[in-house]
């Protein structure tokens, strides 16, 4: 004796497969933009740090932008990121430190580089007697 005879319902063997195959590439995808999302911000991180810490280390008396220059290099080196390049510029007032740091890709339309500028105001020596 058989069991009770269903109506003839419509073949569904192999829509799991199916689903999955289309569901998978989607949810890599996602998965890889937030970690590139999080390898782009840190690579913008690292840039400010380090044109903020090239920028203080200008701005001191006595010192000038090739000191600026290799502070921020030594920063982005420390934080373990690539330099692209890290240039200052220093005048009688201000230090302006741009670095650009080079982001690891594993999506392909992210930018490659992301670049930060930070400007200090220069410290100067005030003789005693002229306060």
């Amino acid at each position: 004796m058989t069991g009770p005879q269903h109506p003839t319902a419509p073949d569904d063997r192999g829509d799991a497969s199916t689903e999955f195959v289309l569901l998978v590439p989607v949810v890599m995808l996602l998965l890889l933009l937030i970690v590139q999302s999080a390898l782009w911000m840190h690579a913008a991180n690292v840039a400010e740090s380090a044109a903020a810490r090239g920028a203080a280390a200008g701005s001191t008396h006595g010192h000038g932008s090739s000191d600026a220059e290799t502070a921020a290099s030594t920063a982005v080196s420390e934080n373990g990121a690539a330099l692209v390049a890290a240039a200052a510029t220093a005048d009688h007032a201000t230090v302006t430190v741009t670095v650009t740091v080079a982001v690891p890709h594993l999506v392909p339309f992210f930018p490659e580089v992301v670049g930060r500028t930070q400007s200090e105001p220069r410290e100067r020596f005030v003789p005693e007697t002229e306060r």
